[in-house]
């Protein structure tokens, strides 16, 4: 029984983990402002929670930036650390990263989940 037990504590862990997602999406924002990005095809739902799976929004808001970047929100514009414009609201970009559960902070336009991007190029 209490091999049962753990089996089954160890396997609430490992599909609470954040988990990779990588593909082509368009940079948007959702109806307060915060970035978003809206994944091509349905692949990028096997990196959703296993909870939410079928459910989860097709606009994944922004948890994290690569470091040195930053979205203005005010221009719609993604920025580099030397604060060049990158990318624009509506461009097409490859993303490499993770969703994570992000418990209402830092995505107010959808509280349950994120995504973590690693690296953005175009696509």
């Amino acid at each position: 029984m209490a091999v049962v037990g753990i089996v089954l504590a160890v396997a609430l862990i490992v599909s609470r983990q954040p988990r990779p997602v990588t593909g082509t999406a368009t940079l948007d924002e959702c109806l307060w402002g915060w970035p978003v990005v809206i994944l091509d095809g349905e692949g990028w739902r096997a990196a959703v929670p296993d909870d939410l799976g079928p459910n989860a929004p097709r606009q994944i808001p922004v948890a994290a930036w690569p470091p040195g970047m930053r979205y203005d929100e005010a221009t719609g514009t993604l920025l580099d650390a030397n604060e060049e414009v990158v990318f624009r609201q509506g461009d097409r970009v490859r993303v490499n990263g993770k969703i994570v559960r992000t418990s209402g902070d830092p995505a107010p336009c959808f509280d349950t989940v994120g995504v973590q991007i690693e690296q953005i190029a175009a696509p």
